[in-house]
C-alpha cells in the first residue's frame, strides 16, 4: 500500500485531514499548483485528482496508483483455464475407455 506522501507529495498547509462529509456532498476545490494524478480502485476504475486534499482523501480510502488487473483480462485468463481443464479433463476420460 502506497503512503499518502508519496502518492500525493507533501502537504502545503499545516491543516491537518479534513473529515469529508459521506453523503457526497462535498466539491474538491481545484488546485492549479498540483499536478493531476490518476488512481484506481480494486474494481479497476479510475478517477483523476487535481488537488492534495482530493487525493489524501481518495488513498486513504484505497484507491491506489497502480491499475489492478483488468477485469476483461481476469475474465479471459478464467475462460482459458476452464477450457483448458475441460479439455484436458475430456482427453484423459476418453483415453481411459
Amino acid at each position: 500500500m502506497y503512503s499518502v506522501e508519496w502518492l500525493c507529495g507533501v502537504k502545503n498547509s499545516q491543516q491537518s485531514y479534513k473529515n469529508i462529509d459521506l453523503n457526497g456532498n462535498f466539491i474538491f476545490e481545484n488546485d492549479p499548483n498540483f499536478t493531476d494524478i490518476q488512481l484506481w480502485d480494486r474494481l479497476n476504475r479510475t478517477l483523476v485528482v487535481n488537488s492534495f486534499d482530493e487525493c489524501e482523501h481518495y488513498v486513504l480510502g484505497g484507491w491506489s496508483y497502480t491499475q489492478n488487473l483488468n477485469i476483461e483480462h481476469f475474465s479471459q485468463l478464467v475462460i482459458i483455464i476452464l477450457l483448458s481443464s475441460m479439455l484436458v479433463f475430456r482427453r484423459k476420460h476418453f483415453f481411459k475407455n
